[in-house]
């Protein structure tokens, strides 16, 4: 799913929760936020529609259903349209490339490695999405920084997403009688779960460990591995 859909998103569903930024917003600001998250949706959809069956498919399967309501029924419609005419064919399966094998997987739309990606000790799913069978190496070499400073970007999109979200936990999320929390231990709960290759960028997702009451948190990157944007939905 583009980035600038992810956000908006994000936004909104914080919106329908009567909250804007992890507080509780007026109804004139929920309205104002509301407009905008709607307008950039819109936009977005219209840029998947515009890139063709590919771009509208990869849209469609990553919306979640609440979301789907919150266009209008002609765009919706003209998003299905566009999204259903993808070839009807199975795509290639498997993948083998030096890097290891990546596997189609139906649920993602993305062609998923074999072999997870380990940070830290952990292990991370690795996922080239919205790609044909051609484009997944070339996804690999795009992202240079595979795997050599794989934790060394891990550990960025982390402290980036404390200097980004800490205020926000502390004002909106953060338990008052346990005191405030440090960066270090902000970081520490950010548990890296999945990492998609997209077209424009890399898409590191993580576990909130609770931060934002299990709210869903991925930091985006570029393909230096510098990271960009940060959104909490889900």
């Amino acid at each position: 799913m583009p980035s600038e859909l992810r956000a908006a998103l994000a936004a909104l569903e914080q919106v329908q929760g009567g909250m804007i930024g992890g507080r509780v917003a007026s109804a004139e600001e929920l309205e104002s936020v509301r407009s905008s998250g709607l307008a950039a949706a819109r936009d977005a959809v219209c840029a998947a529609i515009d890139a063709g069956p590919a771009g509208a498919g990869a849209v469609l399967d990553g919306m979640p259903p609440w979301a789907r309501s919150l266009l209008e029924p002609s765009l919706l419609a003209r998003l299905e349209a566009v999204a259903g005419e993808r070839v009807r064919t199975t795509p290639v399966r498997v993948v083998r490339l030096p890097f290891g094998a990546f596997r189609w997987a139906d649920d993602l739309a993305s062609y998923v490695c074999e072999r997870p990606l380990s940070v830290g000790g952990l292990s991370v799913t690795l996922a080239v999405a919205d790609a044909g069978p051609e484009e997944v190496a070339e996804r690999l070499r795009a992202h240079a920084w595979l795997p050599s400073r794989l934790d060394e970007v891990v550990d960025g999109a982390r402290r980036f997403a404390a200097r980004e979200g800490l205020e926000l936990h502390v004002e909106g999320y953060a338990d008052v009688e346990a005191g405030p929390i440090t960066a270090a231990a902000f970081c520490a709960r950010l548990t890296p779960t999945h990492l998609s290759l997209e077209a424009d960028a890399a898409v590191i997702d993580f576990d909130d460990g609770d931060l934002f009451w299990g709210h869903h948190v991925a930091v985006r990157c570029d393909s230096t591995g510098a990271p960009l944007e940060w959104v909490i939905s889900g």
